[in-house]
């Protein structure tokens, strides 16, 4: 086995993540669930729960294992928050504050330089 004999039940958990993630993740919010955030919020705070519990636990008897599962569900947090970025940034370009001026939420929080092109460029790369 891959794992220490205390975690024997480690691999149980990660298929029940990997079926969330990729099935059950689409029965969320079916009427507009490729339109809204929802999916990408709820996908990034499983992601970052299993991040914190592989952390907290460490379940692979190499490191070499650990490592590799530990970049792998980093760079999955990485792409569900440059998705939520993408998203956010695509809604919210141009639209009107209090003050009469148009300072969109890219703006505001991540800066003019950080668009959505460069954020699909992260992701992609």
């Amino acid at each position: 086995q891959d794992y220490d004999p205390s975690m024997i039940y480690w691999d149980v958990i990660d298929t029940w993540r990997k079926i969330f993630l990729t099935g059950l993740i689409m029965l969320i919010d079916t009427q507009e669930g490729s339109n809204k955030m929802l999916r990408l919020v709820i996908a990034g705070i499983v992601s970052m729960l299993y991040f914190g519990i592989l952390l907290a636990f460490r379940p692979y008897k190499r490191k070499d294992d650990y490592n590799l599962a530990f970049l792998s569900n980093f760079f999955l947090v990485c792409c569900f928050s440059l998705g939520m970025i993408l998203k956010l940034c695509g809604e919210t370009d141009g639209s009107d504050n209090d003050n009469g001026g148009s300072i969109s939420f890219c703006s505001r929080f991540i800066g003019d330089y950080f668009n959505s092109y460069r954020a699909s460029l992260m992701v992609v790369l």
